[in-house]
């Protein structure tokens, strides 16, 4: 019987593996909420970035996103320039962006969009969580 382990002997073992568990899945949650929207309600009014290229060569200036997810946002079909408050997740930045109902250089997506006051490279990064308020 020396060779035979009883269950209270492998506990330590177990606990450790399920200790494992708990903080891997810990990590997995706070990573998305620090791209989740604030707030519940805000989780239908928000759309994901698909890329971040544009043809002026700049990259992370302009974000690019799917233009029918937005008519959705938005409850129309017929825009095609608009200047819409939003605000990305993962910086915390809010304010006015300006989207346009078509690509422009965008790897991946139909519509692309900027801030509108002081727009530069690197502000957007492909997976941003934008909100629109």
């Amino acid at each position: 019987m020396s060779n035979v382990k009883r269950w209270w002997e492998t506990m330590p073992a177990m606990l450790g593996g399920i200790a494992a568990i708990i903080v891997a899945v810990g990590g997995l949650l706070t990573a998305l909420t620090n791209v989740l929207p604030d707030r519940a309600e805000d989780v239908g009014r928000s759309f994901t970035v698909l890329s971040v290229d544009h043809s002026n060569g700049s990259v992370g200036q302009y974000f690019n996103f799917d233009v029918q997810r937005l008519d959705s946002i938005l409850g129309s079909r017929t825009w095609k320039e608009e200047v819409i408050q939003v605000k990305n997740e993962r910086t915390s930045r809010a304010g006015e962006a300006k989207v346009w109902r078509k690509a422009s250089g965008g790897s991946v997506g139909d519509g692309h969009g900027r801030w509108n006051v002081e727009s530069r490279a690197g502000q957007w990064e492909t997976g941003d969580v934008v909100t629109v308020r």
